[in-house]
């Protein structure tokens, strides 16, 4: 039989002096030594104390910011954490060589020795690619090998 889960094994005292120490001490270890507790038990408190509204995000590489960031905020009822914003997408950006004579052919049109350089966006009409002779085991002609590559 598993041992009762105890929802709150932090008093107020605790959770006081957790506080102090993260907002004094450089690193987590240090605020697990000075407590008596675990590193793990740390980061654990103080990701749901962020959860709850307690506390903000907390910088530990920047020291003069955690002071602020630990300040305590009147948790109101129903809070929901913000959403994480979403990563920007990527930029894909494709050196194409100037002034090359291209053959275009459709996929289905490629061979073993013709260049695969896509052109154009291959989810709209007129896409392509370069179709002009490679040399021996590459996928690309030499202007396009040149732009991938830079060799």
């Amino acid at each position: 039989m598993s041992p009762p889960h105890h929802t709150n094994l932090w008093s107020p005292d605790e959770e006081a002096r957790l506080l102090e120490l993260a907002a004094t001490a450089p690193r987590i270890v240090d605020v697990a030594t000075g407590m008596g507790k675990t590193r793990g038990s740390i980061i654990g408190k103080l990701a749901r104390m962020r959860r709850n509204g307690q506390v903000g995000e907390i910088e530990w590489a920047l020291r003069p910011n955690r002071r602020e960031a630990l300040k305590r905020s009147s948790p109101r009822p129903g809070m929901v954490p913000p959403a994480p914003k979403p990563p920007p997408p990527p930029v894909l950006v494709r050196a194409e060589p100037d002034a090359i004579a291209m053959r275009r052919l459709s996929l289905m049109e490629l061979g073993h020795r013709t260049c695969r350089w896509p052109i154009g966006d291959p989810g709209k009409r007129g896409f392509c690619f370069c179709g002009n002779p490679t040399d021996p085991e590459r996928s690309y002609c030499p202007a396009h090998h040149i732009a991938a590559h830079g060799r």
